[in-house]
């Protein structure tokens, strides 16, 4: 909850005391003395119109000071509330999400609007990739707050001989590493990009629309309503899609998309380690050609009949005609050593190992997909030795096994995504072990690339 009536109480304090103290002025000379003393004294109760209309055109009227210049400051005084304004509303990142677990905070620190602000400020957070991480770590705890720590000072040095580290040899608790995040650095960040765009929509929005009719005490109001329609609808939004076009800051949107899409922890405990795998080779014909050599001392003639019968026999094959062919068509084929074999369907159920299922379909990447050039032979057939084998069936055994391993066909898994779901569970568990690699590499990658970064190439950029 922002009050910023309170926040600016200090401030307009001292700016009144030194005008009046740099002249010869005394309090009775610019207003009521009461009303004087209690704007010097800071003295302020929420909700009251600490200063009014009146007093405040005195001071302006009397020094030649706008009142803008009186409540807000100078442009300097501006952009450092501005940014302490951004840092109160930035800090929500490290909050449990509100909406939901509201109960963890004590009654009343959160109204809606900070609900709403959460969401925009947690959003431009999650441009850092590390964010995203340490924050569905925080989501799987019970804590109410991240830890955060400043990583400039998350160092050893030696005072009198001894290590000491600043963030962290006064902390009560130990620091979740798990959750922990560099809020200050983050913020920073963002406020250099969006600073001016702030700027002039606070000024536009707040500070030129409260002096026609000045109530001090209307502040917050006008700035909750700045807040809902100028920075959470418009600035937020414009802002997130800028960070979305740049390689570097738009690294931490996929990272969140990555874990809020794919990453999924919550797995129950299967013991099972086979999968049942269910082969079923339909009935069919193969084809196959005699010795050359065999045909050797066919004359001309033959030998051309013979050629357009092997293409007349792969396009029979090619076309599944061959159950068409008459017992006196078969025999001229084969009189020239051209063999159609009868296969007999195959139905069979094995136990599989998943991971065997799961790293085989991993490393079949040059299978079942189009492609230019030819696969390396070794890819397309394995070479094996004849020697092992005790007949050609088993050779033509391994071959289709090996065919359908490769290349995942004739298989399926009976109750797929139902009762034999297993494999879908294996599977999320080796994606969750390659996302978490892949995300601490992009946070790494992130992390060095924005220390190339200059503050006046922040500001650029937002411009």
């Amino acid at each position: 909850m922002i009050d910023l009536e309170e926040k600016l109480v200090s401030k307009i304090a001292e700016r009144c005391e030194n005008l009046r103290k740099n002249t010869t002025y005394r309090q009775d000379d610019i207003a009521d003395k009461a009303s004087i003393s209690k704007i010097e004294n800071a003295k302020y109760a929420s909700g009251d119109n600490f200063i009014t209309d009146t007093v405040l055109e005195s001071y302006s009227a009397i020094f030649n000071i706008s009142k803008e210049e009186i409540i807000f400051g100078n442009e300097e005084e501006i952009e450092k509330l501005l940014e302490e304004l951004f840092e109160d509303l930035f800090r929500l990142i490290s909050r449990r999400p509100l909406d939901t677990d509201m109960s963890y905070y004590r009654e009343g620190a959160y109204n809606a609007l900070d609900v709403e602000v959460q969401k925009a400020v947690v959003n431009l957070a999650s441009s850092f990739a590390e964010y995203n991480l340490q924050r569905y770590n925080f989501l799987n705890t019970k804590e109410p707050f991240m830890d955060c720590v400043n990583k400039e000072f998350d160092c050893y040095i030696y005072v009198n001989g001894k290590a000491v580290n600043i963030e962290r040899d006064w902390r009560s608790e130990p620091i979740n590493e798990k959750t922990v995040i560099d809020q200050s650095y983050m913020s920073e960040k963002i406020w250099l990009i969006c600073k001016y765009k702030l700027i002039r929509s606070f000024k536009n929005s707040v500070i030129n629309n409260s002096f026609d009719e000045f109530k001090y005490s209307i502040i917050n109001h006008n700035v909750n309503i700045w807040i809902k329609n100028q920075f959470i609808n418009i600035i937020v939004p414009e802002l997130i899609e800028k960070l979305k076009s740049n390689s570097i800051l738009k690294i931490g949107y996929m990272v969140k998309n990555l874990i809020d899409e794919f990453l999924n922890e919550n797995l129950s405990d299967s013991f099972q380690k086979t999968i049942p795998i269910q082969t079923i080779r339909p009935k069919h014909y193969e084809l196959s050609f005699g010795n050359n050599a065999s045909f050797s001392n066919l004359s001309k003639d033959e030998e051309i009949k013979r050629n357009e019968l092997i293409l007349e026999a792969m396009t029979i094959a090619q076309n599944g005609r061959i159950l068409d062919l008459k017992s006196d068509e078969l025999d001229e084929y084969e009189r020239y050593g051209i063999y159609f074999k009868e296969i007999p369907e195959i139905k069979m159920t094995r136990e599989v190992d998943i991971d065997a299922i799961i790293n085989q379909a991993i490393i079949s990447k040059n299978f079942n997909k189009t492609r230019a050039e030819f696969l390396p032979s070794v890819e397309v057939s394995p070479i094996i030795k004849t020697s092992n084998f005790e007949s050609e069936d088993d050779i033509r055994a391994f071959y289709d096994d090996w065919h359908d391993s490769t290349r995942f066909a004739n298989m399926n898994i009976p109750g797929y995504l139902t009762n034999n779901s297993q494999i879908s569970q294996r599977w999320q568990q080796r994606l969750n072990e390659e996302i978490s690699e892949s995300v601490e590499v992009f946070i790494i990658i992130q992390n060095n690339l924005l220390k190339l970064l200059t503050d006046e190439e922040l500001i650029k950029f937002g411009k």
